[in-house]
């Protein structure tokens, strides 16, 4: 747990450093004190160790160790399949060396602007509402309904919850509030979940608006989301199909904030579109 707290006090916390770089020096110190026929049960047990005691010493939440499992695991198996091979065989060390070097390049990104790839992705959803025009023009000015739509299940599994929204009003400039819940009390022996009990906010402003769209852009966000994303705008249009019927489009810009990209680049568009959908649904209509 040293280890963790130094990668996170070095703000490397979100980096592949932190998701690859720590399961890996773990393994290896795993792997090298495993006897000799029990190196997959020694490895697994202690990674599934050091992910619990995250939870319960750092303060992660269930979903951060849930996104983080599988990559964890995969991380540890890859160093303790080639120790395992090179053990039976006598040596070998290029068998540990090859993989090790890989791995490391791996845990590289997001530790400095080199090893860094583009983060910003855009996402859209789209969906046909039972109302005119008119009615989703007038809803869109309205507050989100969150209280009285059901928010989708993998959105409900450990992530924060959208409560309720302000609006200031509807020119260019104004701006929507969006507050989500804190994070539940822990027993005693646990470290508090590191979200907080309080409420946070993001808060945009109304960037361009014409008669079928309106453009918000991020000022601000006090949200654990913070720490995964950073919410850049989000554009909702909406064209009639007929006169009860009209077509929206939900379109969220953001720029991910962990690393390594191949792993959750494609895991925060699924989340992100599901989040889109979920913002149509809530449309008061």
């Amino acid at each position: 747990m040293t280890l963790l707290k130094l990668v996170s006090d070095a703000g490397l916390g979100q980096t592949a450093a932190f998701y690859i770089g720590i399961p890996a020096i773990l393994a290896i110190m795993l792997a090298l004190s495993a006897p000799a026929r029990s190196t997959y049960g020694v490895v697994l047990k202690g990674t599934t160790i050091f992910l619990l005691l995250s939870m319960i010493l750092a303060g992660e939440g269930l979903v951060c160790i849930l996104f983080a499992a599988p990559i964890v695991y995969a991380t540890v198996v890859a160093i303790a399949v080639p120790i395992d091979y090179a053990r039976k065989r006598n040596g070998r060390a290029h068998v540990v060396v090859v993989p090790a070097v890989l791995i490391g390049i791996l845990a590289m990104e997001g530790t400095a602007p080199v090893f860094t790839p583009p983060s910003k992705s855009t996402v859209t959803a789209t969906s046909v509402v039972t109302a005119s025009a008119a009615d989703v023009a007038a809803a869109i000015d309205r507050p989100l309904d969150f209280a009285g739509t059901h928010r989708p299940a993998v959105l409900r599994v450990g992530f924060p919850e959208p409560i309720a929204e302000s609006v200031d009003g509807v020119q260019l400039g104004d701006r929507r509030v969006v507050t989500f819940a804190g994070a539940n009390p822990r027993p005693a022996l646990m470290k508090q979940h590191h979200w907080g009990h309080g409420d946070s906010e993001v808060t945009f402003a109304i960037e361009d608006r014409t008669d079928e769209s309106v453009t918000f852009r991020t000022v601000s966000d006090t949200t654990p989301i913070a720490s995964w994303l950073a919410w850049e705008s989000s554009e909702v249009r909406w064209q009639p199909i007929d006169k009860d019927h009209t077509e929206i489009t939900w379109e969220i810009t953001y720029n991910r904030e962990l690393a390594p990209s191949w792993y959750f680049g494609p895991l925060q568009r699924y989340f992100t579109s599901k989040s889109a959908e979920y913002l149509i649904s809530a449309l008061d209509l």
